[in-house]
């Protein structure tokens, strides 16, 4: 995720208020479990510093995402493969105006614009800074006319975009920051007309019926502590499916493809650790809650506590 703006010459930092400093954390957090529970740590602008250089697959600076290693270690841009792989399930066409949920800063539409046939992307996003960065890369790409992002909540989609004609929806790991997960799939479904698609990924919650009962027992364990350490938003993995079905969505599908994700994104990072540890510009504590966020959920994976799950599905023809 790329921090910085560069106009006239001069940078303009997205994340300025954020600015890392001890006195706000320990100022705001009476407790250790309370400051490593807290959103706050995401918002600073080292912290994400610190991901870019552990997750720094390609040429870009404006992925953020656990990537697609379809081919290991040898993938040449795991994360623009993960957008391409989640936006494939929505076969897009040339009349398909697109809603990107959870937008960023705009490289993944920027790359399915340039993949795929479709005539408009509209991003939505709660962070002001984020879309306009993302609409300042537009124009400077000439992207404008056909990719627009702006700040919305994804329980409006269905109140203020109904008269864009909307045909398709992706979300590209948002998935599990949307704190109704019930009202986003019913507005995605009122919004969609029929034959309208909608495709999003994402970390999940699994149940493991085929472990020896000291292993899921050991497992359990570790999970309630990264909970304790990064909260609990991961889902269970059927609830989408549930709830997709019960809004009126057919032809369901989810596919399972956590270990074309997390173990290679670890190794990766892992040989890039010692890239993080000479960067003197990011805090040691925000070096290490970056790490350990990676470590933590490919464990989690490995003891069959979590998945990464692509789902799609359609809203049936009448």
């Amino acid at each position: 995720m790329k921090a910085y703006i560069v106009k006239s010459g001069k940078e303009i930092d997205l994340f300025d208020e954020y600015s890392y400093k001890k006195e706000i954390l320990f100022k705001k957090f009476s407790s250790i479990f309370e400051l490593l529970r807290g959103a706050l740590i995401y918002d600073f602008k080292e912290f994400y510093e610190a991901k870019k250089i552990l997750m720094r697959y390609d040429d870009s600076d404006n992925y953020i995402n656990y990537g697609y290693w379809r081919d290991g270690e040898k993938t040449r841009s795991p994360s623009a493969s993960l957008v391409q792989y989640v936006a494939s399930k929505l076969e897009l066409e040339e009349d398909d105006i697109l809603l990107d949920v959870g937008s960023g800063l705009g490289q993944p539409d920027i790359d399915i614009i340039k993949t795929f046939p479709v005539k408009k992307i509209i991003g939505i996003n709660v962070c002001s800074k984020q879309v306009k960065y993302a609409n300042y890369r537009f124009r400077l790409l000439n992207l404008d006319n056909t990719i627009k992002h702006r700040v919305l909540h994804s329980d409006k989609i269905a109140d203020e975009l109904d008269a864009e004609g909307i045909s398709c929806i992706v979300s590209i790991e948002a998935i599990e920051e949307i704190s109704s997960i019930e009202n986003f799939i019913r507005n995605a479904f009122n919004i969609l007309p029929h034959n309208g698609r909608i495709s999003f990924c994402g970390v999940v919650r699994i149940k493991s019926d085929n472990l020896s009962f000291s292993r899921m027992l050991l497992g359990t364990f570790f999970r309630k502590i990264t909970t304790i350490l990064y909260g609990d938003h991961y889902r269970m993995l059927d609830i989408y499916g549930e709830l997709l079905e019960k809004h009126g969505f057919k032809n369901i599908h989810h596919e399972r493809i956590g270990r074309y994700v997390y173990p290679c994104l670890y190794r990766y990072a892992k040989k890039r650790l010692s890239i993080l540890k000479q960067n003197k510009n990011i805090p040691f504590i925000l070096k290490v809650f970056a790490f350990l966020q990676l470590h933590g959920i490919n464990f989690l994976f490995a003891w069959k506590q979590i998945e990464y799950v692509v789902y799609y599905a359609k809203k049936k023809e009448e």
